[in-house]
């Protein structure tokens, strides 16, 4: 096989990643027959499509169908849903319910599904927990439908995937392999985009890559830890904290039968708004000087930090302790976005909205970066042990009161509220790796508050913080590319990218 690199050799084998409409049938039901079919066609074509890549030809026998074992139903996943893509953007009037599995049409409306052989659950659990696994389907057809990648882009995004998930699953010298495998493909990727298509500034573009490919990393985390069918139905889901214009409240949106909110847990914040205006008002009474956007951002990094001198010990956490965390993160994050000029430009209703969509977000991100620090900085630090506001709390010794926030009984609350951590190790883990700088500390932080409020709100908040996240898109490739002189760093954004979009899962 001749190509000019790597990744351009994956991509000769790209009709195995395409839908064939000439070719296409449709199914009326699934069962045994055709479950076994589809994964016999996957991981065949899976493996079919990895050879056309020099390096994996390179490792023992053993180790090939280690990865491949490991791979195979990842590049199934993102194959359901780029097809299943295709098939919507070339047939008007599609069903959502409709979705390509081997080339052929599944309706999960009309087809029957016979589970009999595959568990003695009854049909409606299996079915249900099926549906559970595939959870986010609509969201990756819906990105890649908008993304509308190259070949090359969709190629790299198989490989990235596949290779990354591998990495993490196998641990030790099997993730230095696909630590290699991935750090060549994105060397490709530069060229491809520097070289064809004669674009040097491609980090807002990658990082829209990154999106797609870490719901389903994600999605794949979640699976594989998740509840067995038996457990389906047997706790409901409590609540989770939502911000809201004048109220920050509980609510349960997947539970439509339960009431929306507890008066009993309702907290009016009239209080904070009053002083985000205030502080929206009064402005900075000097400019803030720095190159570019995101270094005035970064000016605001002592807000980030985590100040072990100042560290208090959180032995009891209550109603006081909550209302106190949440008056500290919504002003610290008003704080903090004033550095950003953009921002300032907006009018004051827009200022706020945006504020009171994402402080919840940035706050998610402040507790992993401020425990890392803490971490990083203690030895011996213990697993159980987090930072909220500059404050350390060990859960295995502070005692938690949630009589305030809800009739349930304390451990139903307790449980919910560690589910609602479920992925902050995995963060934690990921930052610790990564150790980013101060600069790229900055764009974490902004980049993941602006996606979650533009994927929230849509519409003309949706324009603005992409365009927010545009310039400090340029911002960090100038960061990279001049103050680091690193022209290359497309592995270095997909590991930034990769912490952030874990997030971002999270709160979606």
């Amino acid at each position: 096989m001749h190509a000019e690199n790597q990744l351009k050799k994956l991509n000769l084998g790209f009709r195995y990643l395409n839908f064939d409409k000439d070719k296409m049938k449709s199914f009326d039901g699934i069962g045994k027959k055709e479950f076994l079919d589809i994964i016999e066609f996957n991981f065949l074509t899976a493996t079919k499509w990895i050879t056309h890549f020099d390096e994996f030809h390179k490792l023992e026998k053993d180790v090939q169908t280690t990865l491949l074992q490991m791979i195979w139903h990842v590049w199934r996943k993102l194959h359901k849903c780029f097809t299943s893509a295709i098939y919507r953007k070339t047939h008007e009037g599609v069903n959502p319910m409709q979705k390509v599995m081997r080339n052929m049409i599944i309706d999960s409306k009309k087809g029957a599904i016979d589970t009999s052989w595959m568990s003695d659950y009854p049909k409606d659990h299996v079915t249900k927990y099926m549906l559970q696994q595939n959870m986010y389907d609509y969201d990756v057809i819906e990105a890649l439908i908008k993304l509308d990648p190259t070949d090359i882009e969709l190629t790299y995004m198989f490989a990235q995937l596949c290779f990354e998930y591998a990495g993490k699953r196998l641990q030790g010298e099997n993730q230095q392999i696909t630590d290699h495998f991935q750090h060549i493909l994105s060397n490709d990727l530069h060229d491809y985009y520097v070289i064809d298509q004669k674009r040097e500034r491609y980090f807002y573009r990658l990082s829209e890559l990154m999106k797609v490919n870490n719901v389903i990393y994600v999605e794949f985390q979640y699976n594989r830890d998740s509840i067995q069918p038996s457990e389906l139905s047997i706790t409901p889901s409590l609540s989770y904290f939502v911000g809201r214009p004048e109220y920050l409240l509980f609510c349960d949106p997947q539970f439509r039968t339960y009431s929306t909110f507890n008066p009993k847990i309702v907290i009016n914040v009239q209080s904070l708004i009053s002083e985000a205006c205030r502080l929206l008002n009064q402005g900075y009474q000097a400019p803030i000087q720095a190159e570019n956007q995101l270094k005035k951002l970064n000016l605001a990094f002592n807000f980030l930090k985590f100040d072990s001198e100042n560290m208090k010990i959180l032995e009891k956490f209550g109603q006081s302790e909550f209302m106190n965390i949440i008056e500290y993160y919504f002003i610290m994050v008003l704080k903090w976005i004033m550095h950003f000029d953009e921002f300032q430009k907006l009018e004051k209703d827009l200022q706020l909205k945006l504020i009171q969509s994402f402080w919840h977000v940035w706050s998610r991100m402040h507790k992993c970066v401020t425990t890392v620090m803490y971490r990083t900085s203690h030895f011996g630090a213990k697993p159980t042990q987090k930072i909220l506001r500059n404050m350390l709390m060990d859960r295995d010794r502070g005692t938690i009161e949630t009589s305030w926030m809800s009739d349930y009984p304390q451990e139903y609350v307790t449980r919910y509220m560690l589910t609602q951590n479920w992925y902050d190790f995995d963060i934690m883990a990921g930052i610790e790796k990564l150790d980013p700088t101060d600069i790229e500390l900055t764009f974490m932080f902004a980049q993941l508050c602006f996606e979650y409020a533009g994927k929230r709100f849509q519409g003309e908040i949706l324009k603005v913080t992409d365009h927010f996240q545009q310039i400090l898109s340029n911002d960090l490739h100038q960061y990279y590319t001049i103050d680091q002189r690193r022209p290359r760093y497309i592995h270095r954004l997909n590991d930034i990218m990769k912490v952030n979009n874990l997030i971002q899962e999270i709160w979606n």
